[in-house]
């Protein structure tokens, strides 16, 4: 007896924002998309910094401010300080969103709930979930189709892969992608103190990488903090209360005293970039496409221009007659999305790398380009416009 195949115009990789937020924009569109992502059992007490452009999306999803204003908080204020100890250091530099107009920056939320939201909007506009695992992958000229460990059969024109690195579907489609490994770990957790932020972002730059603490709602702080992994080691070692005393001195004291530390969790810190966005009915988006440091809010906020830039195309293409698995959409959604992934990712790898190599024209290069964005308003004003959103093939729901 033949396995039924359960046939869709769009088949979603992934349980992250970027995969739920394409799978919703396309499902409102009228489209069947069928999501194969297994509900996460474990907690998540990560939080991500949206910029305006994705709260725009939100918006766009009907689901700004409602329930993130309330769990969450705007960034109004990003503060870098220099703790490399390089002797042209430059103590602090200072951006505010009303430089350019603005309220804030973004707002930090909570990843689960912006992952548990995502999935009900998407349900809610007819997007069918699989919980199952790929087992095998074939890319035809008419379809691409997916076999499940458990024998489902499914059939898609156009395959979304936003899972991880190690997509299946990426290899089946035969994009290479580089792959790097940073000296570095991640450690992520919240914690209170006694000093208001003030709604401000800040981030200590130290020789292992940045310590970033990210305002929540009251006298709370989400914390990413970035150092060598014998020292994340380390800390995940320290009672709550040693390691709260860590923090407070690796701040300077600048939040007063740190208590009510929450869950620490670890995250070594790599890079990948594919070779290109797609192939064979394939598009890459997110986690498959690109994989960077936590470092200026850049690794989401980029996978959800992926998704809505994505979910634009196939849609424009279904009300042109298109094929939507068509090479053409392929290579069009690459050339609009392949000079803000390179040019970010790259930002982000060499800024990090500077803080890690103590080579002195690193060194010069970032401390001068600090001191200029620090003195110049103009530059400054033009970087903080310019690092919220691309000058260039922006989506049209995240228009202001």
């Amino acid at each position: 007896m033949s396995t039924q195949v359960r046939r869709y115009d769009v088949i979603v990789l992934g349980n992250s924002p970027t995969g739920l937020a394409a799978a919703a924009l396309i499902g409102g569109g009228g489209l069947k998309v069928g999501v194969i992502a297994p509900r996460k059992t474990e907690a998540d007490a990560r939080t991500v910094a949206l910029m305006q452009p994705s709260i725009r999306l939100l918006q766009h999803l009907g689901i700004w401010p409602h329930p993130f204003a309330e769990v969450g908080r705007p960034l109004r204020k990003l503060v870098m300080v220099d703790d490399t100890g390089f002797f042209l250091e430059v103590a602090r530099s200072s951006f505010s969103a009303s430089e350019i107009g603005l309220e804030s920056f973004g707002w930090n939320i909570p990843l689960e709930i912006l992952v548990a939201t995502l999935r009900e909007v998407a349900q809610n506009r007819g997007v069918e979930f699989i919980d199952g695992k790929i087992q095998t992958v074939a890319l035809l000229q008419e379809a691409g189709y997916l076999s499940l460990a458990d024998g489902q059969a499914l059939q898609g024109k156009l395959i979304v892969a936003t899972e991880a690195r190690n997509s299946a579907v990426r290899k089946s489609a035969g994009i290479a992608c580089e792959r790097w490994a940073y000296d570095q770990s991640a450690l992520a957790t919240s914690f209170s103190h006694s000093v208001a932020h003030q709604d401000t972002s800040t981030e200590y730059l130290s020789r292992s990488g940045p310590l970033t603490t990210i305002p929540l709602p009251g006298l709370r702080s989400s914390l990413v903090w970035m150092e060598r992994p014998h020292r994340v080691d380390e800390l995940m070692s320290l009672t709550s209360e040693k390691f709260a005393h860590e923090l407070q001195a690796a701040m300077h004291g600048e939040l007063g005293l740190i208590n009510e530390v929450g869950p620490r969790s670890v995250f070594p810190m790599s890079g990948l970039r594919a070779a290109d966005l797609g192939s064979k009915r394939v598009v890459l988006a997110g986690g498959a496409a690109y994989v960077m440091p936590p470092v200026g809010a850049q690794g989401l906020n980029i996978g959800l221009r992926d998704a809505a830039t994505i979910a634009e195309l196939v849609l424009d293409w279904v009300r042109a007659g298109g094929d939507i698995g068509s090479d053409e959409l392929i290579r069009l959604y690459a050339k609009m999305r392949w000079p803000d992934v390179v040019l970010r990712q790259s930002l982000v790898h060499h800024f990090n790398q500077s803080l890690l190599s103590d080579f002195l024209p690193l060194d010069f290069a970032r401390a001068a380009g600090l001191a200029l964005l620090d003195r110049i308003a103009p530059l400054r004003r033009y970087v903080m416009q310019h690092g919220l959103q691309p000058s260039f093939n922006l989506p049209r729901i995240m228009h202001p």
